[in-house]
């Protein structure tokens, strides 16, 4: 049986730096510095020294290349990962319009076979 994609957008393996700021309600619980282990313009998968609950919500700052994305997102789904990290599923909820830019080109430019953009 062919499995089905229920994603929108395309995801691809890219591992980068990130910056998360947890939120519970306007409450910031905590900052922490991590790194994406995939990405897509509606979502990423991220890697962090700390767990992250279902429902949280987040705010990233994501580096591409010299620049940065600023994401606000809501986690999805969490695991524990390798080496006391956990991973956890973001859902994003809104994007800076410079950040859709880049994401949208990064993605392109890595579906096309290459490391990175040249900036």
């Amino acid at each position: 049986m062919p499995v089905i994609e229920k994603r929108r957008h395309i995801r691809i393996n890219m591992v980068t730096p990130l910056e998360v700021k947890i939120y519970s309600g306007n409450k910031l619980m905590g900052e922490e510095k991590g790194r994406t282990l995939n990405i897509s313009q509606g979502g990423a998968l991220i890697e962090v020294p700390f767990p992250i609950d279902k429902g949280q919500q987040v705010a990233m700052t994501i580096s591409l290349g010299e620049e940065f994305a600023y994401i606000s997102g809501r986690v999805i789904h969490r695991r524990e990962g390798q080496s006391s990290t956990y991973q956890a599923g973001i859902e994003f909820l809104s994007i800076d319009e410079t950040g859709k830019k880049l994401l949208a080109q990064y993605i392109q430019i890595f579906m096309n076979g290459k490391k990175e953009p040249a900036l």
